[in-house]
């Protein structure tokens, strides 16, 4: 039986220097989005980095001591949110 091979597709474009130019600026802001994005914690990430369980996060949240952003249904937190969290509870 011959080896898979992982096709591959070619596209020769001819583009204007403008075209070329809006393609590298909205890949730029695509790039700058996805690293703001890492720079947020997930529930999961967040109880991990504060020692706790995912349930205290929530809890957490209820009660108003913590402020998360919102991805649509899912909870994001900075790890600077976090740490003042955990400065004002520990004096």
């Amino acid at each position: 039986m011959p080896a898979a091979t992982t096709p591959t597709l070619k596209i020769n474009l001819d583009l204007t220097e403008e075209v070329t130019t809006l393609i590298r600026s909205e890949i730029a802001v695509a790039f700058a989005r996805y690293e703001r994005l890492k720079q947020y914690l997930g529930t999961k990430e967040a109880a991990e980095y504060l020692s706790c369980p995912v349930s205290r996060i929530y809890d957490l949240v209820a009660l108003g001591h913590l402020q998360p952003f919102r991805d649509g249904s899912r909870l994001r937190f900075t790890r600077e949110d976090l740490d003042t969290y955990m400065h004002r509870v520990v004096r």
